[in-house]
């Protein structure tokens, strides 16, 4: 911030607020002092008018993030009440003029609202996003949200069924829905991935689904087993929608809820759909599947998301250790040590020579 020359005429370098502003006097060194101090004085005193872009609102921010999102998030309903939520907070609000504080107190009324940490850290990070992306269209110069605080976070709910509790669950079923949890528990796709399927994504020749569009921006092959590729064939001769699962939304909506109780899965037991994409990767892990190759069934972006499994394969963790002992045993066979070779060791160690 000051005054400079450049190419013969001289500047001035201020702050209104975050922005920064620079602005061409003239040829006279004093003049550009003076209109630097007629500059500050009217910042300090708040009559300086501020920059076009530094005057843009959440309101603002909101519509151009909509647009934004809209192109590259795929549930832009869940984007827009997330939206909603903070708009009661910020709307309003210039861009500059929130800040960290602000943010803070959010947070905590949030959670008076009954919101959890986690969720509230959902908020966060969705409002961080936004002012990254204000930066970078230049809107603002800072990100409020850098620096505040968030919950700390228990490792996500890991609920699967047991054989037992698969069984129950699809006698529970009525034909539609058995069909769908059979696919989901066999493939472990995504809710959104198996309720999205076309025809056109299945290869039962080659007993491949075909996941064109995944979380993680990612498509993917996931193989078929007997029992899919076999519900798949059934479905295909008694259906004629394009969609492989058409009556998904209701079938959620009424099916789903009233089978559970009669599954025994509600209360302590409660199993959500999401529990059955858990269920089919532990019961690959607890079979001995590697973790990298349940990643790439999964779709998991990151093997971190994938290690969460690790822990239910202790069995097959231990029989892999003990594999190392052939390498100790089998070289003391080989090789019919002698008691002279043996005897070697405890001299050495005293610190007595062999004979």
């Amino acid at each position: 911030m000051g005054v400079y020359r450049r190419n013969g005429c001289w500047c001035i370098d201020y702050y209104v607020g975050p922005k920064r502003l620079r602005e061409k006097i003239g040829n006279s060194k004093n003049m550009a002092e003076e209109a630097l101090k007629m500059r500050l004085a009217k910042v300090t005193l708040g009559t300086h008018p501020a920059p076009a872009d530094a005057t843009a609102t959440f309101a603002e921010l909101h519509r151009r993030y909509s647009e934004w999102a809209r192109d590259h998030h795929k549930e832009v309903e869940l984007e827009e009440y997330m939206l909603k939520r903070l708009d009661r907070w910020f709307g309003a609000t210039r861009l500059d003029r929130i800040t960290p504080w602000h943010i803070e107190q959010m947070k905590t009324a949030m959670r008076k609202d009954g919101l959890s940490g986690p969720r509230v850290n959902r908020y966060l990070a969705r409002l961080s996003k936004m002012f990254s992306l204000a930066i970078k269209w230049g809107l603002v110069e800072r990100n409020p949200v850098k620096g505040v605080e968030k919950y700390r976070e228990n490792p996500g709910r890991l609920r699967y069924l047991t054989h037992e509790e698969v069984a129950r669950l699809l006698l529970a079923c009525r034909p539609d829905l058995r069909d769908a949890v059979t696919v989901a528990v066999c493939t472990g796709l995504r809710k959104s991935e198996q309720f999205g399927l076309t025809w056109s994504d299945l290869d039962l020749e080659h007993r491949l689904i075909f996941i064109r569009d995944s979380k993680s921006g990612k498509a993917r092959q996931v193989p078929m087993s007997d029992r899919v590729l076999a519900t798949f064939a059934r479905m295909k001769e008694e259906r004629t929608d394009e969609v492989v699962f058409p009556s998904a939304q209701s079938m959620m909506r009424t099916a789903w809820e009233k089978t559970r109780p009669r599954a025994g899965l509600t209360g302590v037991s409660h199993v959500r759909w999401h529990d059955l994409r858990h269920t089919f990767a532990s019961h690959m892990i607890m079979a001995g599947v590697g973790i990298p190759k349940l990643q790439q069934l999964l779709g998991h972006a990151t093997i971190q998301m994938t290690m969460r499994y690790a822990h239910l394969a202790p069995e097959v963790m231990a029989d892999t250790v003990t594999r190392i002992d052939s390498l100790v045993t089998g070289q003391l066979a080989a090789q019919s040590v002698t008691n002279r070779s043996l005897d070697v060791f405890p001299l050495v160690a005293s610190g007595q020579k062999s004979k």
